[in-house]
């Protein structure tokens, strides 16, 4: 299998018992000959663990850890430390991959000499209602990246998202990296630093995973401490990269005014007080973020996305229920067709892409 390098596949598993033997089943059929699928069961309370140990006593390429639980980033980052390939993928134990998945990921990441490769997937639905394709726009063959354009179109979900799933990358890069426990959205708080890496990405067309819809997700929820953590991982980017970056540092906060920051807005309509006073910490943090960037986000927003901006500055709950009604005001012109939803144009990505 010398031109066929291991790959190992991390996948965590908790409270998954009713989807879990679909997605290793899955990847069990895959194409690709070299594969070591590590498996984590994050102290789940149901049958994962006794469905994970007997398809290891039938698969030699299946690994299985047991350990206390941890959460999604804790298992796989418990995935990362045991991975001995020589790329690494995840897959979330809910969802499924095409027999062809890791063929694709590969191939395209070998053809263009690249560190990570990227493909789309398609949203499936628990009620059974028909799936909906979400292939990487715009990508109608293998498209490679540099790493300054990489890191600019993952920051404007174009064409790609921040899901640590969809991608195969190659393991060397997470050396030093894992994903921060006790918190959600730990996609954000880690891909840039990634892609950072990478001297090279490619996208390929293509929609290899059925990503399942769950009410009772983490993306399903209308969590206000949810939200606070995603707001919490994009104020470290912000740090991590903007300092000496213009171009960077508009293309960040034109994202984060217009995609998190009115979601946060909108989300606090849907949680009692109680709910946004429990999380007076990140409150007072977000608080001090705008405070600070005042001066930079003002040029680059509109008036309504400056309004939520200065609300939201504020700090208090009713100020937050105000820009939610602002924010609820643009959802519903945009679902009427009265205003288009962009978050980052053509324009602004081209502008950061190809500065300095």
């Amino acid at each position: 299998m010398d031109n066929f390098p291991k790959i190992s596949v991390i996948v965590p598993c908790y409270k998954v018992e009713r989807w879990l033997p679909a997605c290793v089943e899955s990847l069990r059929k895959q194409s690709y000959p070299n594969l070591e699928l590590i498996f984590v069961d994050d102290g789940s309370p149901d049958a994962c663990g006794s469905i994970l140990d007997a398809y290891a006593e039938k698969d030699a390429r299946i690994r299985v850890v047991h350990q206390q639980n941890r959460g999604l980033s804790g298992a796989r980052n418990a995935g990362l430390d045991l991975a001995s390939g020589e790329f690494v993928a995840f897959l979330d134990s809910d969802d499924t991959a095409d027999p062809e998945m890791i063929s694709a990921l590969f191939g395209g990441l070998s053809a263009a000499d690249a560190d990570i490769s990227v493909c789309g997937f398609r949203l499936v639905f628990e009620d059974s209602a028909p799936a909906v394709a979400m292939p990487l726009e715009g990508v109608d063959a293998p498209t490679a990246y540099s790493r300054r354009e990489a890191l600019c179109r993952l920051i404007a979900g174009k064409p790609y998202p921040e899901f640590a799933w969809n991608k195969l990358f190659r393991r060397s890069l997470w050396d030093g990296i894992r994903f921060p426990e006790g918190r959600n959205f730990e996609d954000i708080a880690v891909m840039y630093r990634v892609f950072c890496r990478a001297s090279r990405v490619v996208a390929i067309p293509g929609t290899y995973i059925a990503y399942l819809q769950r009410k009772s997700s983490i993306i399903g929820t209308r969590s206000f401490k949810n939200e606070m953590d995603a707001i919490a991982a994009h104020t470290e980017r912000f740090r991590a990269l903007a300092p000496s970056d213009k171009a960077l540092s508009d293309l960040l906060l034109k994202n984060f005014v217009r995609r998190p920051l009115r979601h946060l807005a909108l989300i606090s309509l849907w949680n009692p007080p109680a709910a946004l006073r429990a999380e007076a910490d990140g409150r007072a943090a977000l608080k001090s973020f705008l405070t600070a960037q005042r001066s930079g986000i003002r040029p680059l927003c509109g008036a309504a996305d400056r309004a939520i901006v200065s609300l939201l500055s504020r700090g208090t709950i009713p100020a937050y229920y105000a820009a939610g009604a602002i924010a609820f005001c643009l959802r519903l012109a945009e679902k009427a067709g009265l205003k288009k939803e962009i978050f980052i144009t053509d324009a602004e990505l081209s502008e950061a892409v190809h500065a300095n």
